[in-house]
């Protein structure tokens, strides 16, 4: 919730899905939404995740084979069909443990992480899983007090791997009190 997916989705219209392959973190959750583990596990927990595929996925393009992969679609919370991707001139890779496992921050060129502060983001997260996947808003507010610990525990960390920290922060925080469009009054922070 902290603006990974919107972030990538503006370098691939810089730099065209003609030369870019994505590798979404997601795509590597061990169960769908469904799957009754999710009521001991999160998906901030690496154990919840297929991280060793998604390393060797991401090697496997960088050396130009083809990988087939799947997609987590968040609508739905389930997996759709595998589909082929191959090797392009930039291999973006997103999701929440992408600076967790040593092996995949080796095959980096540069790498980023996106914080945010935390009142906007959870403003941000409540508007996004209520209109765009269906979730009820205590639901969600749940599932973010549920995962606060695994959050500090281990994605948060990964911010002092990165190359670029982006750092998202609300200009008024009235603005948020009063639940109005904010898009405009954000500023941000670069750490590099």
């Amino acid at each position: 919730g902290v603006g990974k997916t919107t972030y990538s989705k503006s370098l691939v219209n810089i730099f065209s899905e003609r030369s870019l392959v994505t590798v979404s973190g997601d795509d590597y959750h061990i169960w769908d939404r469904s799957a009754p583990m999710w009521k001991t596990f999160t998906h901030l927990n690496p154990k919840a995740n297929r991280l060793f595929e998604m390393v060797r996925d991401v090697q496997k393009l960088i050396n130009g084979e083809i990988v087939n992969a799947r997609h987590y679609d968040h609508t739905t919370g389930r997996f759709l069909p595998q589909k082929i991707k191959k090797r392009k001139d930039v291999i973006l890779v997103e999701g929440l443990h992408t600076l967790y496992p040593q092996q995949l921050i080796e095959e980096f060129d540069l790498s980023f992480f996106l914080e945010m502060d935390e009142t906007l983001r959870i403003f941000f997260r409540v508007k996004r899983d209520t209109a765009d996947r269906g979730h009820e808003k205590k639901s969600v507010l749940d599932q973010i007090k549920k995962r606060k610990s695994d959050s500090e525990k281990y994605i948060k960390p990964q911010s002092q791997r990165a190359n670029v920290i982006f750092t998202l922060m609300p200009i008024n925080m009235e603005l948020l009190d009063q639940n109005k469009t904010i898009e405009t009054n954000l500023k941000i922070k670069v750490c590099i």
